[in-house]
């Protein structure tokens, strides 16, 4: 978890950057670059985190969490 954390930070780091570069003018080509990598670096983890949860936090018989979960997922 700690690891999700630091990545996050990193994430946060790069939005951050988004949002100055978008204040000072910056290439829209540039900017399009970043969001990409940043949108692709949180989906990593999202999915690294949706992996560790359905393999651990939730127990065997518990299918209905495990739907739960999964009903959240496919909203999207």
């Amino acid at each position: 978890m700690k690891a999700n954390t630091k990545k996050l930070n990193i994430v946060s780091g790069q939005l951050r950057a988004i949002s100055r570069m978008i204040e000072e003018g910056s290439d829209c080509e540039k900017v399009i670059i970043q969001f990409k990598a940043t949108k692709g670096a949180l989906e990593k983890i999202y999915l690294g985190y949706l992996e560790e949860s359905l393999k651990n936090c939730i127990k065997p018989n518990d299918s209905k969490k495990m739907i739960k979960i999964l009903d959240d997922v496919l909203k999207n």
